[in-house]
């Protein structure tokens, strides 16, 4: 038995499987059964569905298991130990003994009296050598009967060396009965001694077999009515069927469930090629009549590669053909009986499991939950605006790029500018800066708003002078949206230190417009105007807008993300808190731990931050919280280690491990 598994192997992984399948396959077929015979089900094809039914609850080795919380986890008591001076001894005599007394105390202690010893049966080591044993048992069975049948279907292609030939008349007379029922022209009949009737299947192809003294005893009647039975044994596939059943069997082959439903199965089988060999009442009486000829000559008989056409019960096959009504059932009982194939179909692949409930958590960690709903309220607040800015951003651009595509057809027809602003045009590019300073002073003296708007841009971007171009954009940004296609000339020519300058006023305007302005300066930008525009004095609600913004285009800038944290970590109250809370969420591993890590310094309010961040699924993230939670202490940080090291998931379970030590 050297080329079987080990049976070590099976006895640890696949015996209880393989027993919980043998008693579901026991129960299914007990009811399948009581049903079949309670509501009188004669439908062939409603007996083949129930048995295979039977027979697939050999193979459910991995079912649905469903836990219920059902009592209290169990707690853990230390009993108090006694201690050693608590314990009252016995009065000690203090009369002194004689030497009789002393010399009997001695024999006492030095006579060895033999004890009589049980060997103790240890379950524990018996256990797994029946287990052994039991899978030992059941790989042999396997094997066996796999061997066995390997072993007659080789008989079987033996036998078919030593069958009668045919002569041409039988020749003849089998081509006319094929052509009679339809059969396929190609099918051989083969003349046996002793087995048959049946359809086998050989490595060479499909057969009849019929015995010589049967055949040649039939009418011709009789002989195309056990054509009919066989030819529908081929139509329909069954020598396929019954392999599929035995194969299906074969894991229970120590389960009398099992065989039942294989016997059940192909009875079933013969029942539908009964009715379609005998269709009408004269073949029903020339099929019948063949039945009792086949049992007066000829024994039945079932090989591996096919059944005989009378190996069946002969007085339910003969009283269903006699009254074929006895096939049908009502409408009532195929809806009762196929609702309970349904049932039994489905139990058996759940598990219920009661389990302990879980832990309440503390007090604390259910205010932490409240405070993470308002949170999240927050987030969604923030989210909308987000979106609104967007939408009011796309507005905007497109009023800002077609007015400066105007002002720029303008500059170029020098024709349509006025004389004042040529003439001021000519005082600009002599390149004094008091000059155009004084220019900047009188723009509005300009007749044509568009004028204003061109000059100001042309001077905020081409003027050598700091001065000129900073009064030339606050002059721009007064004029309000009016001003904007100004500020969008001159901006790509500004350098870094006038784009912070150009924040800081606009963060003096109260418009929320001014979050798209910073949001566009953010594009490009360089560390010193990313930490201008993230250190502006915002309120909080537009400091999360204006983040929120950037969060798409930089979400996978880590230095950016740093930047936020630090943003974060110098924002106090919930502004800051709530920046971390929204990176613990959206962030990656690395971000995540950041926040943590910031938000421990502010102590209790650090929770809803932890458990925003405990729902990663990331080993980084989960150590980072395991560490916070145990640097916080108290009944909360207890709780969150004690689930995390109680984690399903190997991976974070391990990573919580390691952040404990």
């Amino acid at each position: 038995m050297s080329s079987l598994p080990d049976p070590s192997l099976i006895a640890d992984a696949l015996l209880p499987l393989i027993a919980r399948a043998a008693v579901a396959m026991l129960l299914t077929m007990l009811v399948v059964r009581g049903l079949l015979w309670l509501l009188a089900i004669r439908s062939p094809h409603l007996h083949r569905w129930s048995s295979l039914l039977v027979l697939a609850q050999g193979w459910l080795i991995a079912p649905l298991v469903i836990s219920i919380p059902w009592y209290d986890p169990p707690t853990t008591t230390t009993a108090p130990v006694t201690a050693a001076a608590n314990i009252e001894l016995p009065p000690v005599d203090a009369t002194p003994r004689t030497e009789q007394q002393t010399a009997a105390i001695d024999n006492s202690l030095h006579r060895h009296e033999p004890v009589a010893t049980a060997p103790a049966l240890d379950l524990a080591e018996l256990l797994p050598f029946i287990r052994r044993s039991l899978a030992t048992i059941w790989l042999c069975g396997v094997s066996g009967l796999l061997l066995l049948a390997v072993a007659l279907y080789g008989r079987h292609c033996r036998q078919a060396a030593y069958h009668h030939r045919l002569d041409s008349t039988t020749a003849a007379q089998w081509q006319a009965l094929l052509q009679q029922t339809q059969g396929p022209p190609q099918l051989p009949l083969r003349l046996t001694t002793a087995i048959g009737p049946l359809l086998c299947l050989l490595p060479r192809g499909y057969e009849v077999w019929v015995p010589q003294r049967f055949w040649l005893a039939c009418t011709t009647a009789e002989q195309a009515a056990i054509v009919r039975h066989e030819l529908s044994h081929y139509r329909r596939g069954d020598l396929w069927k019954s392999w599929l059943v035995y194969a299906l069997a074969l894991p229970q082959w120590f389960n009398p469930a099992a065989w039942w439903a294989v016997r059940n199965f192909l009875q079933a089988g013969e029942w539908l090629c009964d009715l379609e060999a005998a269709g009408s009442p004269p073949q029903r009486a020339e099929y019948l009549q063949a039945l009792l000829r086949l049992v007066e000559l000829q024994p039945p008989r079932t090989t591996v590669a096919g059944q005989c056409a009378h190996a069946h019960p002969l007085l339910v096959r003969v009283r269903r053909l006699l009254s074929p009504s006895l096939c049908q059932d009502s409408s009532m009982n195929k809806v009762i009986i196929c609702g309970a194939l349904l049932v039994a179909a489905v139990v058996p692949l759940v598990r219920l499991e009661f389990v302990a409930r879980a832990a309440e958590p503390p007090a604390a960690l259910v205010a932490v939950k409240d405070r993470m709903q308002t949170m999240d309220g927050q987030l969604a607040k923030v989210k909308e605006a987000v979106e609104a800015l967007k939408e009011r951003g796309s507005e905007i651009k497109t009023s800002i790029d077609s007015k400066v595509s105007d002002l720029k057809k303008l500059a170029e027809n020098k024709d349509q500018l006025s004389e004042e602003l040529k003439a001021k045009a000519q005082v600009f590019m002599t390149g004094d800066e008091q000059a155009q300073l004084g220019i900047v002073k009188e723009i509005d003296k300009l007749a044509s708003q568009d004028e204003q708007v061109l000059a100001l841009g042309r001077m905020a971007k081409d003027s050598p002078h700091e001065t000129v171009r900073r009064a030339a954009l606050l002059a721009a940004l007064a004029k309000g949206e009016a001003g904007y296609p100004a500020v969008a000339l001159a901006f790509e020519a500004l350098n870094s230190k006038d784009r912070g300058f150009l924040a800081q006023e606009l963060n003096k305007q109260t418009s929320t417009d001014k979050l798209l302005m910073f949001v566009a300066m953010m594009k490009n930008a360089d560390d010193e105007l990313t930490q201008t525009l993230l250190g502006l004095e915002l309120p909080t609600s537009q400091r999360l807008i204006f983040l929120g913004a950037l969060a798409d285009s930089r979400k996978d800038d880590e230095k950016f993300a740093a930047q936020v944290m630090e943003l974060a970590d110098k924002t106090t109250g919930d502004g800051g808190l709530l920046i971390l809370y929204a990176a613990a969420k959206v962030g990656s591993g690395k971000v995540v731990a950041e926040a943590v890590k910031l938000a421990v310094k502010r102590k209790q309010d650090a929770w809803p931050v932890l458990a925003a961040a405990y729902k990663k699924e990331d080993k980084e993230s989960r150590a980072a919280v395991v560490r916070a939670a145990k640097e916080l202490g108290g009944e909360g940080g207890d709780f969150l280690v004690k689930t995390a090291l109680e984690e399903s998931n190997e991976e974070l379970r391990t990573a919580a491990e390691e952040a404990v030590k």
